[in-house]
């Protein structure tokens, strides 16, 4: 059986229901992942799984950004850059994956 490489317990939990729900299912997306990478599954099935959690963190971040202007966050701005760097690194391993360079779960992308 494969180690997952993230454990959801409540010490991650924020208070806040859905944002709580999004964090344990990204958290399950990027388990999938892991596993897939592990077992060198086929490279259309880690796309669909890099595609995935692309897709959740947008979604979630979107979600928390609105939650945190809503209630006033004081940092927004900061964790929101937080955010943008973040995509933007995933979306850069996430392209060079899907123009052919190799990936494992050791060594995620190398050219």
């Amino acid at each position: 059986m494969i180690k997952r490489l993230c454990e959801w317990d409540d010490s991650l939990l924020i208070g806040i229901e859905e944002l709580d729900y999004e964090h344990k299912v990204l958290i399950e997306d990027i388990n999938r992942l892991h596993a897939e990478l592990t077992r060198n599954t086929d490279r259309s099935v880690i796309a669909k799984c890099l595609g995935d959690v692309h897709f959740r963190m947008l979604a979630h971040f979107a979600l928390e950004e609105h939650v945190m202007k809503e209630h006033k966050y004081a940092f927004f701005d900061e964790h929101k850059r937080e955010h943008d760097e973040f995509l933007e690194d995933y979306m850069e391993c996430m392209m060079k994956f899907l123009n052919g360079a190799e990936v494992s779960s050791k060594n995620p992308i190398e050219e």
